[in-house]
């Protein structure tokens, strides 16, 4: 797997930890965002979040493989709901939000690294 984190097997089980440095930096780009809106009097949202991420200079500007990938990721999230009786858990993840951009960004994307460089492929 791609990505910030760890992986050690424990016979059928898979232990995996996010990197401590990419959670740092996920959660210093979801307050710097935070910040940004409540300054400038806007709500927050998805596509702000992104742009603002990558504008920001926090992260190398890898937006275009990010939107496309993240699209895909949750094609495969939703379509794995297909059919569950759990129309409560379906429903919440079928929303979209900032935390599970920048979540699946910084942990699982492999796109940038801990300290948010691109990651060449």
């Amino acid at each position: 797997m791609e990505g910030n984190h760890s992986q050690k097997d424990l016979g059928p089980i898979a232990l995996m930890c996010m990197d401590s440095d990419a959670k740092d930096l996920m959660l210093k780009a979801e307050k710097g965002y935070e910040k940004h809106v409540r300054e400038i009097g806007l709500r927050q949202s998805v596509p702000g979040f992104i742009d603002w991420l990558f504008k920001s200079g926090l992260v190398d500007d890898v937006r275009e493989k990010a939107v496309i990938e993240f699209e895909k990721h949750r094609q495969k999230i939703l379509e794995s709901f297909q059919g569950s009786p759990n129309t409560e858990f379906t429903r919440s993840a079928k929303r979209r939000s900032i935390h599970s951009f920048a979540y699946w960004f910084f942990r699982w994307s492999g796109l940038v690294d801990a300290a948010g460089k691109a990651v060449i492929k």
